[in-house]
């Protein structure tokens, strides 16, 4: 049986499937067409001292292809609150998903058993999160889970892949992920792998994934064995690789482990591209235990192989390395990532930088679009890029018709977003980051140029409110050749020393060992129709172990829903939380009310840390640092911050406690003597406001300090109509706008500065509620509302700014005929309602047919009527003539005669 081709009796591994011939699998297929992981083995490496976890609906412990690589401190059932990671048994078995993926990772080899798993002496847990409420608090806790043991997670779900939701972790799952990358592994940061996801079918982005888009994950698509785009598989600028999975119905699929002891030849779709790439993950951490979450991601990028993976977008970026839509930076290589891991010195720290456009209020009317450019001068600590994240804010009547591109200095194009068809809604997108992995290696230093395209038909305006480029990376080369630091030496697996391995050895074939379950399509999300000419699953009677977990729910259909951030919680930028930064090179620090209903037993879950000049009294701590820094640079992010009085901690109910491992740490001293200091004082002789002062030239006029933006300025206020540089119709081509961008305090987020000003009650550096003569608009506190709102009450009486009707530039209220004036392409009418010029020719054409039709109904009617008086005229007038007339029916006349008979003379 073709089947029995691809389990152990060729001594060769199931999980890279896309075979060409059964008895080939990853045998150096050639031409690219394979993952090169058998080298590694050759090598030594084959995971072992690595823990992975699947976050996912549990893993069956118990199965023999499982078993010896089982590890219990990398396993929990946040469903249930106990350490039994069992799933739950059904007919259906939909909770078999975390089963297969573990097996791809670590399947047991030389048992003749179903496959083997990539880093098949690496250990694996499983997290049983998706078979219940898929909370915040719950993937918050699947995240978290014993950071200093678990190395990579492994997650091949995210929000509905139904092409019209914009989703993302929310406020506790997004510090987790901080706390995995700062704190995680002792410092060096946990590495979260995570499916792009399955929505191709309908037109999806993996950019309105805030998962797949974060900079703290490395975002894995799907090949098919060909090198295809599998028709599942979803396009967008932040994956950064590809493995081989399922493709279409001639092509194979993985093989892996199966619930109920078994095995299955079926899985299928990103999902199981995830699990793939994390065992490739666990192969490099074995080489090198000292990668950061960082250094894998640069691996990553400098290994992955293009060739014979087919797509139309492929194009070289500035730095020469070939980068695509569909599949990143190509198809991950085991043997390359494990050689380059070996001599890889870490990355030096990350920077980071954000520069705001100013005036970048632009209307973009249907059919149109409009292009931004923005000038970067500098970008203080970022010399060599690594995640690009454009923060945008915009409105549309249309989301679906959007599409968004971003061009960096370097000439690589970046699409952020694709149209999606089905995605109908009116919310836009609230500072989402969309973020590219493109412009890896990099300058930043240019022009960056924002496109956006509006494909909405006659009344599908669309008016971004404000964008931000957050551009991340380093001050030196991140190759070690390139910077002047002698390499690490070649580092070896603590918990043994590396040994040579060969390739698993052919075992003899049990007969029950394999049976074909074919699985569903696609990842963890939403119920996933397979590709129509699949074939149907074949399940047989399912004979659960004593150890299952039958019965703790009802049955549900295996699809997860994620929790929907609100459009103020969807930026993901770390160092904004609450202006707090977060550096491996800080003090431990644990949690102890992250989650007060999860987190069960103690764990070492380092914590969010204050920046040093933070650390000092709580009054001081509030106020912030006046000014940063003399001239156009500023300080690092670290050191930019700015706390409200009340909002000293981003999340309600965290607590940050001292580790006493760390008690004698540098950061940890809370007292210090003081020896020595100066006062240096920097002025002129003459007075500035002399005569004698001249203006200089504009490299010194930017060097020049700029105050700080006040939390209280309308930052999305426009000018008058009489002035509508800001709103500019795209129908009219203009010339391209080129934004100076300087970076410094001017350019900070008003969320950052004077935030405390009328502000009573915050959180997560949003204001929740403002001062009686304050007015509350999306978490600030305006002294007036902005252009396209109007002032309203809340249920407590409190006055806010609401939103106009999107056709209204001002209003007095909610509804479409509440206009007070209108955006430029369009003209108020007497009823209150704006109505786009672009329409007038077609209403004043529709009014004259309307009064055309309205006049010859009216002669249509009067010709009728006319006609009836005739007819009625005419037919009275006839009876009457006929009557007087004599035309009387004649009288009839009587004509008698005699009955007597006279005889005639001759008778007689």
């Amino acid at each position: 049986m073709e089947s029995d081709a691809h389990s152990l009796n060729s001594g060769l591994i199931c999980l890279l499937i896309p075979v060409v011939r059964p008895d080939k699998h990853n045998n150096n297929r050639g031409n690219g067409l394979d993952m090169n992981v058998q080298p590694a083995w050759q090598d030594g490496v084959t995971g072992k001292g690595v823990v992975v976890s699947i976050l996912d609906d549990g893993i069956e412990t118990t199965h023999p292809d499982l078993n010896r690589n089982y590890d219990p401190q990398a396993s929990y059932d946040v469903n249930n609150h106990d350490d039994d990671p069992m799933p739950r048994y059904d007919v259906l078995d939909s909770n078999r998903h975390g089963t297969r993926c573990a097996g791809e990772v670590a399947a047991v080899a030389n048992n003749s058993l179903c496959s083997v798993g990539i880093a098949y002496g690496a250990s694996v847990g499983g997290v049983r999160m998706l078979d219940g409420d898929v909370t915040d608090a719950v993937e918050a806790r699947s995240l978290s889970l014993n950071p200093q043991h678990i190395d990579i997670y492994s997650a091949s779900w995210g929000p509905d892949d139904d092409g019209k939701t914009v989703d993302g972790p929310g406020e506790l799952a997004r510090r987790a992920f901080i706390e995995g990358v700062a704190k995680g592994r002792s410092g060096k940061g946990s590495i979260f792998v995570w499916a792009s996801g399955n929505g191709g079918r309908d037109h999806d982005n993996c950019n309105c994934d805030g998962y797949t888009n974060s900079i703290w994950t490395l975002s894995i698509s799907s090949a098919t064995e060909n090198g295809m785009v599998p028709w599942y598989s979803e396009a967008c600028s932040s994956t950064l690789a590809t493995t081989y999975s399922s493709g279409l119905a001639n092509e194979r699929q993985i093989v892996t482990t199966d619930l109920h002891h078994q095995c299955t030849t079926s899985h299928t779709g990103t999902s199981a591209s995830a699990p793939l790439a994390a065992g490739i993950c666990a192969l490099a951490l074995e080489a090198n235990r000292r990668l950061t979450w960082r250094d894998m991601q640069h691996i990553v990028v400098r290994t992955a192989r293009s060739e014979n993976l087919h797509s139309a977008d492929w194009r070289t970026n500035a730095v020469g390395r070939n980068v695509s839509h569909s599949f990143g930076y190509g198809l991950m290589d085991a043997a390359a990532m494990v050689k380059l891991a070996r001599k890889w010195v870490t990355v030096p720290e990350q920077q980071r930088c954000e520069i705001i456009a100013k005036n970048a209020e632009k209307l973009i009317p249907a059919k149109s679009q409009v292009n931004i450019k923005l000038r970067v001068r500098e970008c203080p600590g970022v010399n060599f890029l690594e995640h690009v994240q454009a923060k945008i804010t915009l409105t549309a009547s249309r989301r679906g018709d959007l599409q968004i591109h971003l061009t960096s200095p370097g000439g690589t194009r970046s699409t952020l977003l694709d149209r999606r068809r089905l995605d109908v809604s009116r919310a836009g997108f609230n500072r989402w980051p969309f973020m590219t992995v493109h412009s890896w290696g990099e300058t930043p230093v240019g022009i960056w140029q924002l496109e956006i395209h509006n494909e909405g038909r006659y009344l599908g305006r669309a008016v971004l409110r404000e964008w931000s480029l957050v551009l991340h990376g380093t001050t030196e080369p991140p190759d070690a050749s390139s910077r002047k630091k002698t390499p690490l030496p070649t580092p070896v697996s603590p918990s043994s020393p590396r040994v040579r391995v060969g390739l698993p050895q052919k075992q003899p074939r049990k007969k029950n060992g394999n049976s074909n379950n074919p699985s569903k399509q696609g990842r963890k999300t939403t119920t996933f129709s397979p590709f129509p000419s699949l074939r149907p699953r074949v399940t047989a009677a399912p004979r659960a172990p004593p150890s299952g977990k039958p019965g703790r729910f009802p049955t549900r259909p295996p699809f997860i829903s994620t929790t929907t951030a609100t459009p103020r919680r969807q930026e993901i930028i770390y160092p904004e939380l609450g202006g707090l930064q977060f550096s491996p090179q800080a003090p431990n620090l644990t949690f102890s009310r992250l989650l007060p209903t999860l987190n069960k037993g103690s764990y070492p879950f380092s914590s969010l840390t204050r920046p040093k000049e933070s650390r000092q009294g709580p009054k001081e701590s509030r106020q912030g640092p006046k000014e940063s820094r003399q001239g156009p640079k500023i300080r690092p992010p670290e050191n930019m911050y700015a706390l409200r009085a009340g909002a000293s901690l981003p999340t309600k109910g965290l607590d940050l406690r001292e580790d006493p491992q760390q008690k004698n740490s540098p950061a940890a001293v809370k007292k210090a003597n003081m020896s020595a200091w100066e006062l240096i004082l920097h002025g002129t002789e003459v007075s500035p406001d002399s005569n004698g002062g001249q203006l200089g030239t504009l490299d010194e006029l930017d060097a020049k300090e700029v105050k700080p933006v006040s939390n209280n300025l309308k930052n999305r206020e426009t000018p008058s109509l009489g002035n509508s540089s800001r709103l500019l119709p795209a129908t009219v081509r203009p010339k391209q706008i080129v934004e100076e961008a300087v970076v410094g305090p001017a350019k900070l987020s008003p969320n950052l500065t004077n935030s405390a000003e009328g502000c009573i009650k915050s959180e997560a550096n949003m204001c929740l509620e403002c001062l009686d003569s304050y007015l509350e608009y999306q978490g600030q506190c305006l002294h007036e509302c902005p252009m396209d709102t109007y002032m309203s009450l809340t249920n407590k009486g409190k006055p806010n700014c609401r939103d106009c009707h999107y056709s209204c530039y001002t209003c007095k209220g909610p509804l479409n005929d509440h206009c007070l004036s209108c955006h430029p392409d369009a003209r108020l009418r007497k009823d209150g309602n704006c109505l786009l010029a672009a329409l007038d020719p077609v209403v004043n054409e529709a009014r004259w047919y309307f009064w055309l039709m309205v006049a010859f109904m009216a002669n249509v009617a009067v010709v009728g009527v006319a006609a009836m008086l005739f007819l009625v005229t005419w037919c009275r007038a006839s009876s009457t003539t006929a009557e007087y007339t004599g035309l009387q029916p004649p009288r009839k006349e009587l004509h008698l005669s005699s009955k007597v008979h006279y005889l005639s003379s001759d008778e007689d």
